[in-house]
Formats: C-alpha cells, structure tokens, sequence
C-alpha cells in the first residue's frame, strides 16, 4: 500500500514538474535566444607578450550579437565599451574601446558561426590595438588568443538535476523499506 501512495506521489511530482517546465499550450510561445560566456586568454607582441583575460557575453540565435565584454592588459587598459560589431565573410568584428577612452581594441574573431553557436571561437591574427586618436597607427602587433566556453547550466537543467536526484533518493527509500518488511 505505502509503495502505492509512494509511486503516486512521485507520479505527481514528475507531472507537476513538466508542467511548470513545458510552455504553456494557450499562450504564444516565446523563443529564448542561448547565451554563451565566454572566458578570453591570449596575447599580443609588444617586445613581450602580455596577457589578454576577460570575459565575452554572446548571445546566439536570431540577434547573433556580443552583449558585454570585460578584456583586461596590463599595457592599454581595460575594455568594456563596444562601440561596433558586426559580421565580416566567415569571421566576426568588434570595435572596443577601453574604460578612459585612450584606446581602441580592433578585435577579430575567427568562425562567428561556432562563436555564436556556442563551440568557442580563436582571435584572429588580425586584432591589434591603436590610439583612440589615431587609429591607422597600431600599437601592437599579432593579437592571438582563443575563446573558451564557460559552462554553466540553464535552470531548467538544474531543476531536471534535483529532480531526478529526488527520484533516485526515493528509490533508495522503497527499496530500503521494502527489505526491512521482507527481513521482519
């Protein structure tokens, strides 16, 4: 009898929980464009190699834009400004400019399409940084680094998560109890 009401309440939990999960079927449905974080590393030749670090916020889908970045050197500042972006053939453009507005940050990146798929993408050797004031100048050469995909799961995985570490402590419970009953 108690395995009954446990069967139907787990049946319950699982219904309740599609439910929520699943959009509703009277309203129009609402297509949620995927995000991708992305961790940058690299470097650019300036006598030494110093690094490049941040982040890069994608948002893929029908919009295929960078929503945020925050890029870090140690030699012309931190970039958090886009001021243009945009496809280019195969690759993917953008125009930052550092928080004091001295510099400009050509960035270059290879495959926009596994950029805005979420596989990551390469800087391509054809970033450099230049003067704000004087962008036909570069200030450095040969810009390399790669995009790494920060994972990091959508709720909706987290909830499939707990649930199912739910069903499987609920299963263990049964089963506990249903060796107790037979050993009495």
């Amino acid at each position: 009898m108690s395995s009954d009401i446990d069967k139907g309440i787990l049946a319950g939990l699982l219904l309740g929980t599609s439910l929520l999960l699943s959009p509703n079927q009277a309203s129009a449905s609402v297509v949620t464009a995927p995000t991708y974080n992305y961790t940058v590393s690299g470097s650019y030749q300036i006598g030494v190699d110093p690094p490049i670090t941040g982040t890069l916020t994608v948002v893929g889908g029908p919009t295929d834009k960078i929503t945020s970045v925050d890029i870090v050197t140690p030699n012309f500042g931190t970039f958090t400004k886009i001021v243009s972006q945009g496809f280019s053939g195969a690759d993917y453009d953008v125009e930052l400019q550092d928080t004091k507005g001295k510099y400009d940050f050509f960035l270059v990146l290879d495959t926009a399409s596994s950029l805005f798929g979420g596989t990551g993408a390469a800087i391509d050797r054809r970033s450099y940084f230049v003067a704000a004031n004087d962008p036909c100048d570069p200030l450095s050469e040969s810009v390399r680094g790669k995009l790494m995909v920060a994972a990091v799961p959508e709720p909706s995985t987290w909830a499939m998560m707990v649930l199912g570490f739910i069903g499987l402590a609920s299963l263990g419970f049964q089963r506990k109890s249903r060796l107790r009953a037979s050993a009495a």
